[in-house]
């Protein structure tokens, strides 16, 4: 599921160098045949719109002199270059980094001792889509207060500057209070910050 997920943010953000495989190839061929006549009919609706990318530089171009605009393309292209980032986090021992490790064959690893990381730990990974993606395994909440606060001070740091968050929880127990405080935490973080920061 989360290759699933990482694919299409992937894609939301890299659309222009994207060809992901057509997933309608698996359905039933009258799916399969309502999917293609959908997209003959958007297609031809499409065929006469400029692309939205292309509509903003166009109107840039009536407002800025070339040299400025030249400065926000190479802007733009920047940013482009720049991988979609992704923090994970969770309680401590849930499987943060062992879900990490198996989704993306990573050698990550954790103390026997010490449950789980007690900083961020930031890794590129290739996609099999192409490009890469940016993974933050943040220290996993829940064991003390103190470590909580301490660990609190990195996520506001961290956490604004992401793209995607990725929670994972413990799905065979029924407590979630910590987890719930911890996507309302998050909301309030991030109404400071509609947008990633870089």
């Amino acid at each position: 599921m989360l290759t699933k997920i990482i694919k299409n943010a992937y894609a939301g953000f890299k659309l222009d160098n994207v060809q992901p495989a057509d997933p309608f190839e698996l359905a039933d061929p009258e799916v399969k045949a309502f999917a293609d006549e959908e997209r003959q009919k958007r297609a031809k609706s499409k065929g006469k719109e400029v692309n939205a990318k292309d509509r903003m530089f166009d109107e840039m171009r009536k407002i800025l002199s070339e040299d400025e605009l030249n400065l926000v393309l190479d802007k733009f292209r920047q940013e482009r270059r720049i991988p979609p980032k992704v923090a994970i986090l969770g309680k401590a021992g849930v499987g943060k980094t062992t879900t990490l490790n198996s989704v993306f064959n990573a050698q990550w690893k954790t103390s026997h001792t010490i449950v789980g990381t007690t900083q961020a730990q930031m890794k590129e990974f290739s996609l099999s889509s192409g490009g890469t993606l940016a993974v933050v395994d943040l220290p996993g909440y829940g064991r003390s207060v103190a470590e909580d606060r301490e660990y609190e001070q990195i996520y506001q740091e961290i956490i604004p500057s992401c793209d995607l968050v990725f929670l994972v929880l413990q799905a065979n127990t029924r407590d979630f209070a910590d987890d719930q405080e911890m996507i309302m935490k998050i909301s309030e973080w991030l109404r400071d910050f509609p947008t990633p920061e870089r």
